[in-house]
């Protein structure tokens, strides 16, 4: 597979700079963004997520803070689960990270396209953009993805059409930006679109089409030519003629698609001494690979369509909102295939020949666990021993949980294993109540807790703020401890989990004890500075979460 990094995205000459950085995902970790910000600010530290972040992240603050206004992240607010089981890593980044988020919900589906767009500028006012469409959400999941990176250029014939319909994207997404000045910067960049062409490594404009489908500015299905084919197939069984290749997730694609209707494949594993060659050992050659990648091969016309849509009617006739790219004139160097075996940019692809169970979607149970925690109340006191040591102690009413689903909990921040190596994790069974944790002297009480909820392979994780003692806990301590706590925010962790009015107000009105409180300290100058800054950037995350 061709090989793209950040790393190349933002490779750029020194007399150019990133004005805007405009992501899209569908689901979308805190970890990820760090690492986008990390290539584009050229900070090898923020590259790196790991264990030792947390030293050098108040050094990078005022950096983060500085790109706040140049950089946004839109992903689906119904579809993301933040993992804050690195809560430690990221306290004295969290509120300038969040800023920069811009939850949004397509109108009857999905929001899911897959794109990293930067617009550079330099000191003469001449402008590009670099483009990444791809299947792969802003997450650290590790699956096989396709992508291609594309760069945009101003059309030298004004009566030249562009490419394109991102123009439309970017308006839909300024519309949902609730920052006036950030929106309409961004409707501007929306304009600006509407004059420039994109071409791929090898490719000029003609030989590209970026198509954005699914949104309510006049936008219906995917690429014409797409769907046709796709709809022809789908109506000619299992005899018909099958012309269309597809590298599709199995999660997405009916069985009856699989079985019947489409030419569908899978990667094959491979052997990490003969990866650049794409060969594979014997011994792994009919085992699969995660695959969340999503191509369409059409070889009697050399194209090649690639980005966010999966093989379903969602995607492709317009519910979903998606992002594609055609690309004209693909050689058997890059894409291949036969009835039996699909070669994509050197990796062995092998055809599907049974359904898989849907069940094991984790998007949906994503969906089922969000639905058990709205349905239970979950309580308790999160606290140190007599020894010092952590002490949770959990109560959380009788759940149903479907055949062959397994619940587990964990308190957020808690090591995941013993001295023992054993799981520290715990199962939930129906009819027993009361769950007690130990930590350690080093584990810190937050009031958080980590649900898991897992099928077979699959699982989803949430946190549940289920301790509001530990803010009260807080305001009591000495100014240095006051101080520390603003200065970390482990206690805002909660703001990111909850979603109803009330809860949302219990938050502010602790957020703003312990701000005032804070501000009756006897503070240098530097951390006043640093308390107001705090306080903007809070009552920026508020009012989005407010708007949900």
């Amino acid at each position: 597979m061709i090989s793209i990094t950040y790393e190349q995205l933002f490779d750029i000459q020194d007399e150019y700079e990133v004005t805007e950085l405009i992501c899209t995902t569908m689901s979308f970790e805190i970890d990820e963004q760090i690492k986008i910000l990390g290539c584009m600010m050229k900070k090898a530290e923020m590259k790196r997520v790991n264990e030792n972040f947390s030293g050098t992240q108040n050094a990078l603050l005022s950096e983060v803070t500085a790109v706040i206004n140049k950089c946004y992240f839109f992903y689906d607010k119904e579809r993301t689960d933040f993992k804050l089981d690195k809560a430690d890593n990221y306290a004295g980044l969290y509120t300038a990270l969040l800023a920069m988020h811009c939850p949004v919900k397509a109108e009857n589906g999905v929001f899911h396209p897959k794109i990293i767009l930067c617009r550079y500028e330099n000191k003469n006012k001449k402008v590009f953009y670099k483009l990444l469409v791809s299947s792969r959400n802003l997450t650290c999941l590790h699956s096989f993805e396709v992508g291609v990176q594309l760069t945009g250029e101003h059309n030298s014939d004004p009566n030249d059409k562009p490419n394109h319909n991102l123009c439309e994207l970017v308006k839909w997404l300024a519309e949902r930006v609730s920052d006036k000045e950030k929106s309409d910067r961004l409707k501007e960049r929306a304009k600006e679109l509407e004059s420039f062409s994109f071409k791929a490594p090898g490719k000029e404009p003609k030989d590209i089409l970026i198509r954005v489908s699914g949104i309510d500015l006049g936008q219906g299905q995917q690429d014409e030519e797409l769907v046709d084919q796709w709809e022809k197939e789908n109506k000619s069984g299992k005899s018909g003629k099958k012309e269309l290749y597809i590298l599709s997730p199995d999660y997405e694609t009916d069985k009856h698609q699989i079985e019947e209707y489409h030419n569908i494949y899978y990667p094959t594993q491979m052997d990490e001494n003969s990866c650049d060659q794409g060969k594979t050992t014997d011994q792994n050659e009919d085992k699969g690979v995660n695959t969340h990648a999503k191509l369409y091969y059409f070889p009697g016309k050399e194209t090649v369509w690639l980005g966010s849509c999966n093989s379903s009617e969602a995607a492709m006739k317009g519910k979903n909102i998606e992002c594609m790219v055609r690309i004209r004139g693909i050689k058997d160097d890059l894409i291949k295939a036969d009835d039996e075996f699909l070669w994509v940019f050197e990796r062995k692809c092998m055809r599907y020949l049974k359904g898989i169970d849907n069940k094991c979607d984790k998007y949906k149970l994503c969906k089922q666990l969000s639905e058990i925690l709205d349905n239970c109340e979950i309580k308790g006191k999160d606290e140190r021993s007599k020894d010092g040591k952590r002490l949770a102690n959990i109560s959380i009413r009788s759940i149903k949980l479907e055949e062959g689903y397994r619940l587990e909990l964990l308190p957020l921040g808690m090591h995941e294993k013993d001295n023992k190596d054993e799981s520290k994790w715990q199962e939930y069974r129906c009819g027993k109540d009361t769950y007690i944790f130990r930590g350690s002297k080093a584990e810190k009480p937050n009031g958080l807790l980590r649900v898991r909820l897992t099928y077979e392979n699959n699982s989803a994780e949430k946190q549940e703020f289920f301790y509001k003692g530990i803010i009260d806990s807080c305001i009591n301590r000495s100014s240095d401890e006051i101080w520390r706590g603003m200065v970390n925010e482990r206690w805002l962790d909660s703001l990111m989990q909850v979603n109803t009015p009330k809860a949302i107000k219990e938050i502010k009105d602790d957020f703003m004890s312990l701000y005032n409180l804070a501000k009756e300290l006897d503070l240098e100058e530097e951390k006043m500075n640093e308390l107001e800054n705090m306080k903007k950037l809070f009552r920026c995350f508020l009012s989005k979460k407010e708007k949900k």
